[in-house]
């Protein structure tokens, strides 16, 4: 494990003006995605992101975010923002509030 990991405010890609350069070292890219209640935030898809960031083997292989939005919010406009990321790996909450 890492221990000099430094300011990992890069993995949340939530901003619309956020940026996910792409990698030339063969990296898969995994996106972690959350739909939220309004005003809260995903622990899991955080730690979830934050650890392979900060596991030597896990960021030699991997190339993580995550991307958060609320109910509310139109989920056309995030699609359309993962479809331009183009990630190798999906990974969807589903949770009671957010299933359909």
């Amino acid at each position: 494990m890492r221990t000099d990991t430094g300011d990992m405010t890069y993995l949340d890609i939530s901003s619309t003006s956020a940026r996910w350069p792409r990698a030339r070292d063969g990296r898969a890219r995994v996106l972690l995605v959350a739909i939220n209640f309004d005003d809260y935030y995903s622990l899991p898809v955080r730690i979830l992101a934050l650890n392979t960031a900060t596991d030597d083997t896990l960021r030699q292989r991997f190339d993580i975010r995550y991307l958060e939005w609320g109910l509310s919010e139109d989920p056309g406009k995030h699609v359309r923002r993962i479809r331009k990321y183009r990630p190798d790996v999906l990974g969807l909450s589903v949770n009671v509030w957010n299933r359909d």
